[in-house]
Formats: C-alpha cells, structure tokens, sequence
C-alpha cells in the first residue's frame, strides 16, 4: 500500500506547488509520466505509475543516479521511491547533477531476480548532460505481464492467496498475448493484487 500512498503524497504536493506559481502569474503542467516511457503497476486502489515514470527527469534534476533497471537511485533510499514533474515557464535556477558515490554498480541483481526475464542481458548507454548510465534494455509487455496485469504469480499475487496460475510466456511478449491470457487471473481475487515489483526489492543500491 505505501506506493499507493506515495503517489498520493506527490500529487498533493505538486498540486499545491502548482497552485502556489499559478496564483504568481505562472503557467504549470503535472506530469506522472512525462516522456511516456513508464508504465504502470497494479493495485489494490487501482494502477500507480511504475518506477520508471519521469526517473530520467529526476536524474536531471540532480536527485540521483540511473539504475540498470531504469528506475531512480538515490542514497537515501536506493530505488524506493516515486517521482513527479511539474513543468512551469517559471523562471528557476537549475540543480547540479548527482555527483555523489555510485549507486549501481551493475550487480546484475535486478536482471537475475526478474520473474519474467524481462531485464534482457543487453545493455544501452543513456546520457544525461555529462554522465552516461549503462541502462538494461526492457521488455515492456513482459514486465507488464507481471506488474501491470499481476499474471505472474510469484511477483506477488500468491503471496496474499491469488490463485492465478498461467503459464509463463516463451519468447516475445505482445499485448495479444497479454490479452489472451487475463482470462486465467484469479475470478475473486484479480481486482486486489499485489505486485512487489522484485527488481526494486532485490536493488542493493542505498540503505534499503
């Protein structure tokens, strides 16, 4: 429930700060996924955005490093954490990026502890301004499978007694193939899943 919560507490809070310019003649836009990049994670209240949504943002804004999963590290609290954007023509004055200790040291974990396999072994240099993070490259509708549409069971359902069971997919993942089998979720318990979002869980980056 807490990523619940979190993306709760940013929209309030980015909300209030976009009251706060607009009432000084200042234009704003909030975004939870701005480059549209993220997705989505499923829960009991409903989809959340995913880790991924607006990270690259919060790089540039100098709250952290780039994980090799693609979501936000920071030395407080490794990968836990959400991220929201407020665009305004407001004029401010730009952070430094996070030059501080690495935070991933591409241990691998994220891709070895997927579920699903979908953190492939191939990797892509992302650069922001003058840093370059070695980012691994994600099958978006396999991830999905697990976080979005909670049809791996072991990424969490069965652990709060969902009886989904479907059978893991070979090869490419499509939204076809998704939707083929969100028939096989659990009738009573598909609309309260939890998802533990393994990547993250298993992170060792930060205190958490």
């Amino acid at each position: 429930m807490r990523w619940y919560q979190t993306a709760f507490e940013l929209r309030f809070a980015a909300c209030e700060l976009a009251a706060f310019l607009s009432k000084r003649g200042h234009k704003t836009l909030i975004s939870e996924n701005l480059l549209g990049i993220g997705s989505q994670v499923d829960s009991h209240r409903g989809f959340l955005p995913d880790a991924r949504c607006n990270a690259i943002e919060a790089v540039a804004a100098g709250l952290g490093q780039m994980g090799k999963s693609g979501s936000l590290l920071t030395p407080e609290f490794g990968p836990h954490q959400r991220q929201i954007v407020i665009i305004t023509d407001a004029q401010l004055t730009a952070n430094e990026l996070y030059y501080g200790e690495i935070l991933c040291h591409e241990c691998q974990t994220c891709v070895a502890q997927c579920p699903m396999n979908a953190l492939g072994e191939e990797d892509i240099p992302l650069r922001i301004a003058d840093q370059v993070f070695s980012v691994s490259v994600i099958s978006r509708h396999r991830c999905d499978w697990s976080k979005k549409y909670a049809l791996c069971s072991e990424e969490g359902p069965a652990m709060i007694g969902n009886k989904t069971k479907v059978p893991k997919p070979e090869g490419l993942v499509t939204i076809e193939t998704i939707a083929n089998a969100l028939p096989g979720r659990d009738l009573i318990m598909k609309k309260r899943p939890c998802i533990l979002e393994t990547c993250l869980h298993k992170c060792p980056a930060g205190i958490c």
